[in-house]
Order: C-alpha cells, then structure tokens, then sequence
C-alpha cells in the first residue's frame, strides 16, 4: 500500500520540478531578446529628435557639437543666418541680439533651445 503513495508523490516531484525548470528556461531566453520598455508617451511639445548638431554652453564655454565631437568656438559660427560668438553673444538675422547660457543649445536651423525651461526661439 505505501509503494503507490512513493510512486504518486515521486512523479508528483518530478513534474514540479519540470514545471519549474521550463518556468526559469522561458524566462532566461525572454531576457536575453533584449526586449526594451514601452516608448514613453510622446509629448505635445515640438522638440527635436536627437541634438546631433548644435553650438551649446558648457562649462561656460561655447562648442560647436557635431558627430559627438565638441569643438571650442574661438571666433565666431554662422548657424542658417544665425552668428555665435565666442563670448555667447548670438546676432540673429533680423538684428536680434541674445545672450546664450549655460545649457543652452542653438540647432541648425538657427532656433534657440533654452536648457532651463525647454522652450524654443525661432530665428
């Protein structure tokens, strides 16, 4: 009477067993796709897709930021109109003068995103 009992609870072992090796089996290779997170719910705000290129401030100094490399502005860079100076200053084509701060980023098309508050200038 005992041997049906041993035989019941040893396959019953075996079968958790199994049951818990494939559980861990599927997990490891769900892991390994590389499956990322859901996308963030974009915004409705205009923002650009990547600052590839721009003239930024860091560190109180301007770069001109181009394929991940910063060059030190010593002189002055003409962005689509838009004139940069070393010292910050920026000349905008309609004569508009501005300040850039530290963060700041001027995109190619000339328009001003302000590190502190995410807003835009147009040019």
């Amino acid at each position: 009477m005992h041997f049906p009992l041993i035989l019941i609870i040893n396959t019953m072992k075996k079968l958790l067993f199994l049951a818990i090796t494939i559980f861990f089996a599927v997990s490891v290779s769900y892991a390994q796709e590389g499956t990322a997170p859901s996308a963030p719910a974009k915004s409705t705000k205009a923002k650009p897709a990547v600052l590839k290129e721009c003239v930024k401030v860091i560190k109180g100094k301007v770069y001109d930021v181009r394929d991940g490399k910063n060059v030190l502005v010593t002189t002055s860079v003409n962005i689509n109109g838009t004139q940069i100076f070393a010292d910050g200053t920026m000349q905008f084509k309609d004569g508009h003068t501005d300040v850039l701060k530290e963060g700041d980023c001027v995109l190619t098309d000339g328009s001003v995103l302000r590190d502190s508050s995410g807003t835009f200038r147009e040019p």
